[in-house]
C-alpha cells in the first residue's frame, strides 16, 4: 500500500510504504493453506483446462508491459518538476503523515480484527457440517475455548401471524403446563409417600436398636465405617482372632428390620458336641445341640446365636491347642475331633457340628429298661462335660482380666509364650477319679458282705473330701478328740482365709474343680480296726493318677513299721497284735495301682480277724496237767488262743496234753477261710499214740465263699454243710475234741 501527499502550492508525489516487515507464516506457506487460496483465485483444480493456463499467461504478459510502459512515463514527468518546499509545510506535512499513518493503522487493525472474528464464526457455523475444513481456519483461542459443532444454522419459513396458530400455540403451551404442574404434583406425593415410608422403617429400625440396648449389647460405630452402628457381642478377654470377630453391624433391612451383617465371618454356626463312646465305637450318650434360630427370629436371638457360635469356636479352638499336650493321658486329636481314653474303655468324643434346626440328641446304641436309670446317668456325665468345658473358658476369661488389671510385668525382648488353658486336664481328672471309685466301690462291698456272711461287723461309707462351696482340704482321721479340736480349727482358719481373698462364689466353684478331687472312705473291720482310704486324683506333673492313702487306727494295736510297712500279706506283719496296750497313733501307706490297695486291704482283714480270736472273751478254765487225759471227746475244754510267728497264725496249748492246735485266717479275694489242725504230741499207749498220729495229720478247713454259703471240707474235700459264723467255728477249733 502508497500513500501520495498533494501540494496545493506545489503539485508533488510522496509514496510511503504501510506495510510492515514481512515475516514467514508457516501457515500461509503450508500446502493446505495454498490449496485454499488457489480455490478461492481460481475455483476449483476440476476447472483448470491447459487453454485456460495459456490464457491467463498471456494476459498476465500483456498487462505488465502496458504496466510498465505507463510507469516509466510518470517517472519522466515527476523528474520535470522540481520541489519546492518550506521547512514550515514540510513539517505539518510530516504530522499530518504521522496522524494519517495512525489512522490508517486503527482502521487496519479494526478491519482485521473484525476479519478475524468473522472468520471464527464462519468457521464454527461450518465445523457442526464440515469439522475437519473448518478447524483449519479457526484461531487456536476459539479451538481451546468453544466445542467444535456447537453452533449451527438451518432454514426455516417465516412464521404465519395468523391467530389460528397463536391460539394453538397457546394452547399446546398451557398444556405442557399443565403437564408439567401434574408431573410436579406426582413427583411430591411419590416423595411425601416415600419419606413416610422412611420415617416408618427408621423409627422401626431405632425401636429395635433400643431393645438390643435394654438387654445389655454393647453398641458402638464401626472403626472401618464411621457413619454404620455395630454391636459388639465378643469377648474382650478372648484370643485376638475371636475378639475381632465379636463385633457386627446393624444395618436395617428392606422392611425396616435390623439385619445382623457379620461381613466375611457370617458362617454358618456352630456348637461343641460332646459323646461317650463305648470300647465298640457306639455312642452310648451326646450332650444336645442348640436349635437353629429361624431366619425371621428377632436379632437380639440372632446375637446371642452368633455370640455362642464364636464361643463354641474358641472353645474348641482353646482344646486343641491344650490336647497336644495332653497325649501321655490317652488325649489325640483327629482331623475334626478331640478323643479322650479313659481307663474303662470309654471314650469321650468333642468334635463341633452345626446347628441343626431340629436339635440332635440321637443315641445309635439302643439301651434296654434295666439300663434306663444308668443311661440317664451317662448322658448327665455328657451334658456335664459340656458344661464344665464352658464354665472352665469363661473362667479362663476372667483370669485374663483379672490378670490385666493388675500390674504389667518388667518389659523384656522376649516374646512371652502364652500357655494354652487348663480345660481338659480337670475333666480328666474328674473322669478319672471318677472310674477310679466306681472300681473300687463294689470290690469293699463284696469285702463287707463277705464279713457279713461270717457274722462279722464291717461296713463301708464313701464321703467326697472335695466339697464345690469350699476349696480347703479334707481334715485328716483324727487319732484323738485334741487333735479333732486342733484339726477343727485349722479348718476354720482356711476357710476364712478363702473368703477374704475376694474371689467370688462361681470362682471358688471353678477353683475346685480344677484342684485335685478326693473321696473319703470309711471301712469299718472286725476287732474295732478303722480303716481310713483316701483317693487324691490329680492329672498334672509330675506324677499324674490316682493315690491311695490308707490311715488304720484300732483299739490295741501298734506300729511295728515306721516308714513304709509291706504291701503284700506274704510280707511280715504290718500290725502286730499287743493286748491291753491302749490306742496308738494310726499307720499311714501311699499306693499308686489298684491292685497293691487290693492287697493291703485284705491284709489288714486278716490281721483284724486275728485280732478278733486273740482278744475274744477267755474259755473257761482248762484241767490241771496231772489230772488224767480225757476218754471221750469233748470232755476236754480250750484254752486262750495267742499269735504265732506268721502274721496270720494263731496257736493254743492244751495244759496237761503236751498238744498245741494251730489256726490259719486267710482273707481272699474269693473268700474268708479258716484251717485248724494238730502241730505236736506224746502219745501214753499205742491206741492214743495212734491216734495222735491221725490228729497231727488231719488239717479241717472252713470256707466262706463270696457268693454261696460256707463249706467245711475235710481231708477229702468234705461236703456242703449248714453255714456257721466266723466266732462259732474259732470256737469249735478251739476245743480238744476237734
Amino acid at each position: 500500500m502508497e500513500v501520495t501527499a498533494t501540494n496545493s502550492e506545489r503539485p508533488s508525489s510522496l509514496a510511503l510504504p504501510l506495510r510492515v516487515w514481512p515475516t514467514e507464516d508457516p501457515i500461509l506457506d503450508s500446502l493446505p493453506s495454498l490449496v485454499r487460496r488457489i480455490n478461492e483465485q481460481k475455483g476449483h483444480f476440476r476447472n483448470v483446462t491447459e487453454q485456460s493456463v495459456d490464457d491467463e499467461i498471456r494476459d498476465a504478459n500483456a498487462d505488465a508491459e502496458t504496466h510498465g510502459s505507463k510507469t516509466r512515463e510518470e517517472d519522466d514527468d515527476e523528474d520535470d518538476v522540481e520541489p519546492v518546499e518550506d521547512e514550515e509545510d514540510a513539517s505539518v506535512r510530516k504530522e499530518a503523515l504521522r496522524a494519517a499513518k495512525e489512522e490508517i493503522l486503527k482502521q487496519i487493525g479494526t478491519a482485521y480484527i473484525e476479519t478475524y472474528y468473522a472468520l471464527d464464526f464462519v468457521s464454527l457455523l461450518l465445523s457442526k457440517e464440515t469439522p475437519r475444513q473448518a478447524e483449519l481456519s479457526m484461531s487456536q483461542h476459539l479451538k481451546q475455548h468453544v466445542p467444535l459443532g456447537s453452533l449451527g444454522a438451518e432454514k426455516t419459513q417465516p412464521a404465519s401471524r395468523r391467530t389460528e396458530s397463536i391460539k394453538e400455540k397457546e394452547s399446546v403451551l398451557m398444556g405442557w403446563r399443565i403437564e408439567g404442574l401434574n408431573a410436579a404434583a406426582n413427583r411430591l406425593l411419590k416423595s411425601a409417600k416415600r419419606l413416610a415410608r422412611e420415617m416408618d422403617q427408621e423409627t422401626h429400625y431405632w425401636e429395635q436398636i433400643l431393645d438390643i440396648d435394654r438387654q445389655g449389647w454393647a453398641l458402638c460405630r464401626l472403626p472401618r465405617e464411621k457413619h454404620t452402628l455395630g454391636v459388639r457381642f465378643g469377648f474382650l478377654e478372648a484370643a485376638a482372632d475371636y475378639r475381632e470377630r465379636g463385633l457386627a453391624a446393624l444395618r436395617r433391612g428392606d422392611n425396616g428390620n435390623v439385619v445382623l451383617d457379620q461381613g466375611l465371618f457370617n458362617a454358618k454356626p456352630k456348637a461343641l458336641r460332646v459323646r461317650m463312646e463305648d470300647a465298640s465305637g457306639n455312642v452310648i450318650s451326646t450332650s444336645t445341640v442348640p436349635r437353629n434360630a429361624r431366619p425371621d427370629a428377632p436379632v437380639e436371638e440372632l446375637i446371642l446365636q452368633a455370640r455362642n457360635s464364636i464361643y463354641e469356636e474358641e472353645l474348641y479352638h482353646e482344646l486343641s491347642r491344650e490336647a497336644r499336650t495332653l497325649t501321655n493321658q490317652g488325649v489325640r486329636t483327629t482331623e475334626s475331633a478331640i478323643v479322650l481314653a479313659l481307663p474303662d474303655q470309654r471314650r469321650v468324643v468333642v468334635d463341633m457340628v452345626p446347628l441343626d434346626a431340629t436339635g440332635h440328641t440321637a443315641i445309635t446304641s439302643s439301651v434296654g429298661p434295666e439300663g434306663a436309670e444308668g443311661s440317664k446317668e451317662v448322658s448327665a456325665v455328657a451334658e456335664g462335660i459340656g458344661l464344665a468345658l464352658r464354665l472352665l473358658l469363661s473362667h479362663a476369661h476372667r483370669q485374663n482380666h483379672r490378670r490385666r488389671a493388675q500390674l504389667p510385668p518388667p518389659m523384656t525382648d522376649r516374646k512371652r509364650p502364652i500357655p494354652p488353658y487348663s480345660m481338659i486336664r480337670p475333666i480328666l481328672t474328674q473322669l478319672f477319679h471318677r472310674a477310679a471309685v466306681d472300681a473300687l466301690r463294689p470290690w469293699l462291698h463284696s469285702l463287707c458282705r463277705l464279713m457279713h456272711r461270717a457274722g462279722l461287723p464291717a461296713q463301708v461309707t464313701l464321703v467326697a473330701a472335695a466339697s464345690l462351696s469350699s476349696t480347703a482340704p479334707p481334715a485328716p482321721f483324727p487319732s484323738s478328740e485334741a487333735d479333732a479340736d486342733a484339726d477343727a480349727g485349722k479348718t476354720k482358719t482356711t476357710t476364712k482365709r478363702s473368703t477374704t481373698t475376694g474371689r467370688t462364689a462361681p470362682e471358688t466353684v471353678i477353683d475346685a474343680l480344677s484342684a485335685s478331687v478326693e473321696t473319703i472312705v470309711h471301712l469299718a473291720l472286725p476287732a474295732r480296726t478303722h480303716v481310713r482310704l483316701r483317693l487324691r486324683t490329680l492329672v498334672a506333673p509330675p506324677a499324674p493318677g490316682t493315690e491311695y492313702i490308707v490311715t488304720t487306727t484300732t483299739t490295741t494295736t501298734t506300729t511295728t513299721h515306721e516308714d513304709q510297712p509291706p504291701r503284700s500279706p506274704n510280707s511280715p506283719s504290718a500290725l502286730s497284735i499287743q493286748p491291753n496296750k491302749g490306742h496308738h497313733p494310726p499307720a499311714r501307706m501311699r499306693f499308686d495301682s489298684p491292685p497293691e490297695l487290693k492287697r493291703y486291704l485284705l491284709h489288714l482283714s486278716t490281721l483284724a480277724l486275728v485280732h478278733e480270736i486273740a482278744h475274744a472273751p477267755p474259755p473257761p478254765r482248762p484241767l490241771m496237767p496231772t489230772m488224767p487225759p480225757p476218754t471221750h471227746a469233748g470232755s476236754l475244754p480250750s484254752t486262750s488262743w495267742i499269735q504265732g510267728s506268721v502274721f496270720n497264725e494263731l496257736i493254743q496249748d492244751y495244759p496237761g496234753t503236751a498238744r498245741t492246735k494251730r489256726l490259719q485266717v486267710t482273707v481272699a479275694e474269693d473268700g474268708l477261710e479258716v484251717r485248724w489242725g494238730w502241730m505236736n504230741g506224746r502219745a501214753g499207749s499205742s491206741h492214743q499214740h495212734q491216734q495222735h498220729q491221725q490228729h497231727q495229720q488231719r488239717r479241717v478247713a472252713w470256707n466262706v465263699p463270696v457268693n454261696d454259703g460256707g463249706r467245711e471240707d475235710g481231708d477229702d474235700g468234705g461236703a456242703p454243710v449248714t453255714t456257721r459264723t466266723f466266732r462259732q467255728v474259732v470256737e469249735e477249733a478251739g476245743r480238744y475234741s476237734s
